[in-house]
């Protein structure tokens, strides 16, 4: 069932980005940003989940005792484990900004090559309802996504693991769907970027945002998470 919840999220962007280029008025820039945010959910999805799994396995594990030292008191030891995951979430946050500035580098380069924007005053100028509705649709398939993902999540994690390993069962699914778009939007964004003028500039990038959608979609469907035994799960976290 979660093989074919995923399929459809696929093509639900893809559908709501045609509707919204023909039906609703967006422009070329505001239906390729649409469309990106859905690929950048996976990242999006992966940064809160691993922050919970930071959290339970350091301040929540220590407040339970399970960090205990013979040679420390539990305060310090909590102290620490605290300190420890704000650390960490500096790296997952840093981690998804990078994700962002490639997410959101169409976008700027839509205002600024197309729009003439060049400062932030500009930028709020040309922000008109349009991209607000886009911005606010994208945020609510997000939250359904998450919402999705995190069931997913818990479904493949029945040891209640809270280490990396966790994510064992996306990995193939995750690692294809990584490659397929930060390499190929990278590409496409540089020709597009050289070859297309202010008038057909975002079309190619466009065009293999649809494509990567539905690569996306086979990969959910011939290469979706699978379930792993405990001994996997043991082999990962060795490793």
């Amino acid at each position: 069932m979660q093989r074919w919840f995923s399929l459809v999220l696929s093509f639900v962007w893809a559908i709501l980005s045609i509707i919204g280029y023909f039906c609703w008025s967006w422009d070329v820039g505001q239906t390729t940003v649409f469309i990106n945010i859905g690929f950048f959910s996976l990242f999006f999805n992966y940064y809160l989940t691993i922050s919970e799994l930071s959290y339970k396995d350091s301040v929540v594990a220590a407040l339970a005792g399970k960090h205990d030292n013979p040679d420390m008191a539990r305060s310090l030891v909590v102290i620490g484990k605290w300190i420890s995951f704000i650390l960490n979430q500096f790296l997952f946050t840093f981690a998804l900004g990078v994700v962002c500035m490639i997410a959101g580098g169409l976008i700027a380069v839509y205002f600024y090559k197309v729009l003439q924007v060049k400062d932030f005053d500009g930028f709020l100028m040309k922000w008109d309802g349009e991209w607000t509705t886009v911005i606010s649709i994208s945020l609510s398939l997000l939250a359904v996504e998450y919402v999705g993902f995190r069931r997913q999540f818990i479904k493949f994690n029945p040891y209640k693991i809270t280490d990396w390993s966790a994510f064992l069962p996306f990995s193939k699914n995750s690692k294809y769907k990584l490659v397929s778009y930060m390499l190929g939007s990278i590409i496409i964004g540089c020709i597009d970027g050289i070859l297309n003028d202010e008038t057909h500039f975002g079309y190619i990038s466009l065009a293999w945002m649809f494509l990567c959608n539905f690569l996306w979609a086979y990969i959910d469907t011939f290469h979706p998470p699978k379930e792993k035994t405990q001994e996997e799960y043991r082999t990962a976290g060795e490793s």
